[in-house]
């Protein structure tokens, strides 16, 4: 994999956390995809954030399931694991699972009864502190595509299909900024803008009956890791947006799944928009208060609409309609400020 230059962090400053390995780290993101067994290591592993990286250690005890992570964040390198400088997260093995210890910016210790889970909850910890080091972000549990208009994100509980549509979406050409997490940059001036997380798109099966025309060869050409109830996708360059690249928000879309419902899509009532902005969202560095705050905010000056459907394809076309086909997008992804 590639190892992002730490000067991408902060322009014209020498990084607080100095890289002392580089080229072994893409030997062990061999390894962990092979499956080798990686021994502990008397160092720290950094992984890209605002001001200065995550450290985090014991990720070497995840094995496989590190490889996941790496191939969604963008990895340093390795440092020297000094008391002097704190870890944020530290993963240890236990006798039956594995624990992920986080410590910013709300100290949280959850047990998982295997890697891979270890490896999505690690996810959740890198991006809490993520948020620690620039408090002025939230993060929302959306997939988002771009769009002509800008970025649309479609929420709902968890059956409501965000992972099928979004992969409809971006068979149809469109390009995907995250099918389950997003982070926001609110700006009052009406300079909002969503920040990609491109994690790993993860989609149920069987594939729904009513799926589109060849979407079973899409998921098939980019099927990586499945189970027999899930599978995971590693989307081709170009269909995803680089860690970091943002885009000006276009829609909050509200996902209303029917069976046997034609598509519409409607204007939501502000107040519906808010609560479900509330429902999903995830920002440990704030207060409730402040959270409401940012997310009223959101509601005035994002159009919000409702969604009704029954098939992911016909969703997927509305969607494209409303908000305009496939264009040239990739010259217009920026790289999210330091």
């Amino acid at each position: 994999m590639a190892i992002v230059d730490p000067m991408d962090l902060v322009a014209g400053a020498e990084p607080i956390v100095p890289l002392e390995r580089r080229v072994p780290l893409e030997a062990l993101a061999r390894d962990f995809a092979s499956g080798r067994a990686v021994p502990d290591l008397p160092e720290v592993h950094l992984f890209r954030a605002p001001v200065r990286p995550i450290r985090v250690r014991g990720f070497e005890r995840l094995g496989a399931a590190a490889a996941e992570v790496l191939s969604a964040w963008p990895a340093l390198g390795l440092a020297r694991d000094d008391p002097a400088e704190p870890v944020d997260v530290a993963i240890e093995t236990l006798a039956d699972g594995v624990r992920v210890d986080q410590r910013t910016p709300v100290p949280a210790v959850t047990d998982y009864i295997d890697a891979e889970g270890a490896a999505l909850g690690l996810i959740g910890a890198l991006i809490a502190a993520y948020l620690a080091r620039d408090p002025g972000l939230v993060c929302l549990h959306a997939a988002a595509t771009r769009t002509p208009r800008g970025l649309v994100l479609t929420l709902g509980s968890t059956n409501a299909g965000k992972s099928t549509l979004a992969a409809h979406l971006v068979a149809r050409g469109l390009r995907s900024f995250g099918d389950d997490r997003i982070l926001l940059a609110p700006d009052a001036r009406g300079g909002d803008r969503g920040i990609s997380l491109p994690l790993t798109h993860k989609l149920r099966l069987p594939l729904p009956d009513d799926a589109a025309p060849g979407f079973a060869r899409f998921v098939q050409a980019r099927a990586h890791v499945g189970d027999g109830e899930a599978v995971r996708l590693r989307l081709k360059p170009g269909e995803a947006a680089r860690f970091g690249a943002e885009a000006p928000l276009a829609a909050f879309v509200l996902l209303e799944r029917v069976p046997g419902a034609s598509a519409s899509l409607e204007p939501a009532a502000s107040g519906q928009v808010v609560r479900e902005l509330v429902r999903q969202s995830f920002a440990p560095q704030l207060d409730a208060e402040r959270v409401l705050a940012i997310m009223i905010g959101f509601a005035a000056r994002v159009p919000g609409y409702r969604l009704v459907y029954g098939r992911s394809a016909e969703a997927a076309a509305l969607i494209e309609a409303a908000f305009g086909a496939v264009s040239t997008l990739g010259a217009r992804d920026a790289k999210v400020p330091s």
